[in-house]
């Protein structure tokens, strides 16, 4: 999985201006990575990141225009809650920091947003699982792929975050039925200031 994504972060450095899209990129370029690695290797691996990729590639395009929650509580229902997900053939892997669920996230993620890289890294960091990492490969692949000034002047300009910390507690509330403002409550009583 390492190795899948360096070798993708490696292909953004140099061949970002020749496409017109981060996310058609991104899976045109999966898929070429991963037929060269079942033509010189022919593991099962190669198969389960094809039916990974075109998995995710099918939800994040069928949750566009869906709300960002939408696409966490989706997801969360269909690849993180089931014991493994269907299109997988690793019965020994599992949990939230399973590599295959981290990518499958992460491509979800870019089918839902391939173009707009602030929805995206919001999407994927309000989400579920390991969140600091899948936010961190995602910011790593980005910023391959735009450069770090075109990156960083994408949408830094009229960012609300008050509006970013009421999508943060609308995911906990619905994804996890955790009520942040209560827990504030109950930790502002327990630590008096």
């Amino acid at each position: 999985m390492t190795g899948f994504l360096a070798t993708l972060v490696s292909l953004a450095v140099n061949e970002a201006p020749q496409a017109d899209s981060f996310g058609d990129w991104f899976f045109d370029r999966g898929r070429a990575v991963v037929d060269d690695l079942d033509a010189s290797t022919q593991v099962q691996e190669a198969v389960s990141l094809r039916s990974l990729l075109e998995a995710m590639a099918r939800l994040g395009s069928e949750l566009r225009g869906e709300t960002q929650a939408t696409l966490n509580t989706v997801f969360k229902q269909r690849v993180l809650d089931p014991p493994m997900p269907p299109f997988l053939d690793h019965a020994f892997l599992g949990g939230l920091h399973d590599p295959y669920r981290v990518l499958a996230q992460l491509a979800a993620t870019i089918a839902y947003a391939p173009d707009d890289p602030a929805v995206a890294l919001r999407t994927i960091a309000h989400g579920c699982g390991n969140t600091a990492t899948l936010a961190s490969l995602l910011g790593i692949l980005l910023g391959a792929w735009y450069g770090a000034e075109q990156l960083s002047a994408l949408h830094t300009q009229g960012l609300d975050f008050q509006a970013e910390l009421d999508i943060v507690e609308t995911n906990l509330t619905e994804l996890f039925h955790f009520g942040l403002d209560q827990h504030v409550q109950i930790f502002s009583r327990l630590h008096p200031s």
